[in-house]
């Protein structure tokens, strides 16, 4: 950083005639005027030393200080054009509430709850006192803030570098879309930026003069910093390094620094214990490179986007900045009177990138970032841009318009994606929370998962409450609820997606079975659900049905289940809750729940990562822990009303691998538990389905939608159609007929169902949807080739719809061999139904196995069969298992034909170093889980491993 040094010149300095300073890399200085005059011959100079020259100067003053202003007027009248149009954010109406408390209060506050020191609230209160706390009123602050760190910018690069980087930093500075937008929230952000850049000045300042009073007032500012933004400690900590070049100022900068350390003690305990607790389970942990390939797009277009790289015309440019000033820094280095230049130049650029990288370095102790955290360090860096573009002459010249292209290209690129609001905006608490008020009455309450908004902007009398929070526990739900709504009419649900407070759906699923939802609205990322409660509904935790600790591998055991006690609605959703006790630690699995009919189809599904009661991921957990996993299983619209299974399991994330389910005492249950049966009841009201054509079938019946699978079948495998059917007018019992029929309209397969299922159509009313799921077996041998997929419905008097076409599918043929594969170990078996072991190979892969089976089927077996595999320990113990269709899913047993080799390979883990001692293998029945039996009257192979272990 150049210090100042003094010349013999007037005491009264123009504006932009400042004299620089060369620091030479052995540390001493010389001074020197930037840019530097031309030398002229003694006459000539006595011949220009009258008024023409200091007519042009004066003149060339007059020009650049009206720019610079109106740069700074411009810069201000862009943040402060339409400052209260954007309702407030979260943090923003989190910085207008906290202010409203005393200052005691405030500390409090922040010292409990906050990762920011409390300077800015005290500021923030101040200034609401005199100029009050709308959205304008507040944001007004900073946009002085962000109005001041231009000219202070404009000030440092004329120190440094003159009055042409001075005015070019000014420009680059008002024109940055990232200071633009962070100077226009009622944040720390702009206070942050202009201290900054007044540290930075008053060190550069400090480090050329003699005496204490510009270190006095650093330290000052550098304390007023820490207190107003811990993000400032890098800026403090790069201003004193690179002031540590003249080491006859090391002595002041010692003591400048032990009065910051002094200043900040006090608070010390404060920060310790806030950055202990500085995490959020809703983002990713961050690193120091992703900071950095994060907050580089930012702070060039104002987009905290790090996909911005993807874009290829953003992401040339923001590789050209740093190549352009890294060729200009290697071009003027070339010279003599470069390599003096250069020196200033790095310094300048050190100055911003020692900093960021602190930042960067921060997030490997404490890995939670946002690229507005760098705010500080933008100036900086346009500070030395600045000096960039007005250095190296002509030989700099084409890196330099390089870098000029490419700012221009990511300035423009932020302006323009804020305007057509694909880039910076804020949430709308403002019209979400007005929108609640409008439509309150007596009786109604609020809760949200958002506070600070409904704090600031709630003008009602309802009563508001926060939840979830932790512990996040179901009961503890229940709990909350019941303090709020007991009593209460309707409740108003008030949600922001950004903060998935309620990843296993307590709250949703305690309001969904305690009221109705009359209203839904969405205000972008902000949801507004509003429930009328039913008469006399109170809250209280679904009660729990024992599962009698079934253990998922080795990973936690079921402790017991818990259903809405209210029957799901057709097209609502069904919810199961599961409460597991961890066994193990360090999988990372999600979990899965189903709706299942009798026939095995399936009718909803929620898939999710689970979370624990402090947000934490399965890899976090305890051994000991009691989680809740809850799952919000939304019914396909039309699902018929009756009995229903709830199916459940976990798996590994990384394999998409389910763990294996066995009950206590070791016996197998396959991959998936059924926790119980739910009952689905009719729609409530009418469902709302994307616009369809309708074809009438008969005078009170009409297909509404259909759906085929895109790709092709396989021979032996099945045809899923859906159907979705709506009541015109009464109906009797309705019959139908789904088949394939090839291009002469000759039926090549078919199935005979009844509309309905079980719900049948007699049954429904005018108006209902209902859904019919139909599978069709396609023959094994049957031909490749496109088949029209046609339905045909009767009814008591006959058919009324003789062949309605649905579309077409694709059928493919099989590979088939005929002939027998390489197998180490021969071993007929057979287990009815056409199915028949030829032999296996088994061999150890890792701590787990590799096993291959090799089926040969006598006849085409009439069902659909699962192969079980799995490893047990010498105690009998499933120590791993696999279950799947043959073949990784692909040769289901209905497309097998008689005399063919089925090649069926599984790759099972086991726990590290867990003995193995043999193989079980087995098939059942894919629907209902019967396993088939052997000759023998067994349900299942024992194979021994060819070495098992001693």
């Amino acid at each position: 950083m150049p210090p100042e040094c003094e010349t013999r010149q007037s005491p009264r300095r123009l504006p932009f005639r400042q004299p620089g300073s060369i620091i030479t890399p052995r540390g001493r200085a010389r001074t020197e005027v930037w840019p530097p005059t031309n030398r002229l011959r003694p006459g000539a100079a006595r011949a220009n030393a009258g008024s023409s020259s200091r007519v042009d100067h004066r003149h060339s003053v007059v020009i650049a200080s009206a720019y610079l202003l109106a740069v700074i007027a411009l810069a201000f009248a862009a943040r402060v054009v339409g400052l209260g149009s954007q309702s407030f954010w979260w943090d923003e109406a989190y910085s207008a509430v906290v202010a409203r408390r005393s200052i005691g209060d405030i500390i409090a506050t922040v010292a409990a709850e906050d990762f920011h020191p409390p300077l800015h609230y005290v500021v923030l209160k101040a200034w609401a006192l005199a100029a009050g706390e709308s959205e304008f009123a507040l944001r007004y602050s900073s946009v002085i803030f962000g109005t001041l760190t231009v000219a202070a910018a404009a000030y440092v690069a004329r120190r440094w570098f003159g009055k042409h980087a001075g005015l070019l930093a000014a420009t680059l500075t008002g024109a940055s879309p990232y200071l633009w937008y962070y100077a226009t929230e009622a944040r720390m952000f702009a206070l942050a930026g202009f201290i900054g850049i007044a540290i930075v000045a008053l060190a550069d300042r400090a480090a050329a003069k003699r005496g204490w009073k510009l270190w006095i007032l650093w330290a000052l500012a550098s304390c007023i910093g820490l207190y107003t933004y811990y993000y400032l400690a890098p800026v403090v900590a790069g201003a004193a390094l690179f002031v540590a070049v003249r080491r006859r100022t090391l002595g002041r900068l010692g003591t400048a620094l032990g009065l910051v350390g002094l200043s900040i003690a006090p608070w010390a305990t404060v920060l310790e214990q806030r950055v202990s607790a500085w995490t959020n389970p809703w983002t990713e942990p961050t690193t120091p490179a992703r900071v950095v390939r994060w907050t580089w797009p930012a702070i060039w277009t104002g987009l905290s986007d790090a996909n911005l790289w993807d874009s290829n015309r953003v992401a040339l440019a923001l590789y050209a900045i740093p190549l352009s000033i890294a060729l200009v820094l290697a071009l003027t280095s070339a010279t003599a009177r470069g390599r003096q230049v250069l020196w200033r130049l790095t310094i300048g650029h050190a100055v911003w990138a020692a900093p960021l990288a602190m930042m960067a370095a921060i997030a490997i102790i404490r890995p939670v970032y946002h690229p507005r955290y760098a705010f500080p360090v933008a100036p900086l860096l346009f500070v030395a841009i600045a000096g960039t573009l007005v250095t190296g002459g002509r030989a700099t010249i084409l890196p330099r318009a390089l870098l000029i292209g490419a700012m221009a290209t990511l300035f423009g690129f932020g302006a323009a994606r804020y305007h057509d609001g694909a880039g910076l905006g804020r949430d709308d608490y403002r019209s979400a929370i007005r929108a609640i008020d409008a439509a309150e009455r007596p009786g109604d309450a609020i809760v949200t998962n958002s506070p600070p908004g409904v704090v600031y902007y709630h003008r009602g009398r309802a009563p508001w409450l926060e939840l979830p929070t932790e512990p996040y526990r179901e009961s503890e739900i229940a709990a909350g609820l019941a303090s709020i709504g007991t009593g209460a009419a309707r409740i108003w649900y008030q949600t922001h997606d950004l903060r998935p407070s309620d990843p296993e759906q307590f709250l949703l699923a305690h309001l969904e079975a305690a009221g109705d939802l009359v209203s839904f609205q969405e205000f972008g990322l902000l949801k507004v659900r509003g429930y009328a409660l039913l008469l006399g509904k109170t809250f209280q935790p679904f009660p729990r049905q024992p599962l009698g600790g079934v253990r998922f591998g080795a990973s936690a055991t079921a402790l017991g289940w818990a259903a809405s006690p209210r029957a799901a609605p057709s097209g609502g959703t069904a919810y199961a809750l599961v409460e597991y006790a961890v066994d193990n630690v360090g999988l990372e699995f999600g979990s899965w729940a189903q709706l299942v009919d009798r026939e095995g189809r399936r009718w909803g599904r929620a898939d999710h990562q689970p979370r624990d009661s402090h947000y934490r991921r399965s890899p976090l957990w305890q051994i000991g822990d009691r989680v809740e996993i809850g799952h919000a299983i939304p019914i396909t619209p039309g699902t018929p009303p009756g009995t229903y299974r709830v199916e459940t399991a976990l798996y590994r994330l990384d394999d998409v691998t389910a763990l294996e389910v066995v009950t206590a005492d070791g016996r197998p249950l396959g991959q998936s538990l059924v926790l119980g049966e739910i009952q689905i009841e009719r729609q409530r009201a009418p469902i709302l389905t994307a616009e369809a054509r309708e074809v009438a079938i008969g005078p009170e019946l009409a297909l509404r939608e259909v759906r085929l699978p895109s790709g092709p079948i396989g021979a032996g495998g099945s045809l899923s159609v859906e159907l979705l059917w709506r009541a015109t007018g009464p109906l009797s019992r309705m019959t139908g007929s789904i088949a394939l029929l090839d291009e002469r309209g000759r039926p090549a397969a078919s199935v005979d169902l009844t509309l309905g299922g079980v719900f049948t159509s007699e049954l429904w009313r005018v108006g209902d949807l209902v859904r019919d799921q139909v599978a069709v077996t396609i023959p094994p041998t049957l031909p490749d080739g496109n088949y029209t997929v046609a339905i045909r419905v009767s009814g008591p008097d006959g058919v009324i719809a003789p062949s309605v076409h649905l579309g077409t599918a694709r059928v493919e043929g099989i590979a088939r061999s005929f002939d027998p594969p390489p197998m180490a170990n021969p071993l007929p078996a057979t287990f009815g139904d056409g199915i028949s072991l030829a032999g296996y190979t088994l061999e150890r892969a890792g701590d787990g196995i590799a096993l291959t089976l090799v089926w040969r089927p006598t006849d085409t077996p009439r069902n659909r069969y699962k192969v079980f595999a799995h490893i047990l320990a010498p105690d009998g113990t499933i120590a791993g298992q696999h279950d799947a269709e043959p073949a990784n899913w692909e040769r289901p047993t209905t497309g097998w034909v008689s005399g063919e080799y089925v090649v069926d390979r599984h790759t099972i883990a086991a726990a590290a170093g867990a003995p193995i001692a043999q193989v079980r293998i087995g098939v059942y029945d894919a629907a209902t889980g019967q396993r088939r039996v052997t000759a023998t009257g067994a349900d299942h192979i024992l194979i021994s491993l060819p070495n098992p272990p001693g």
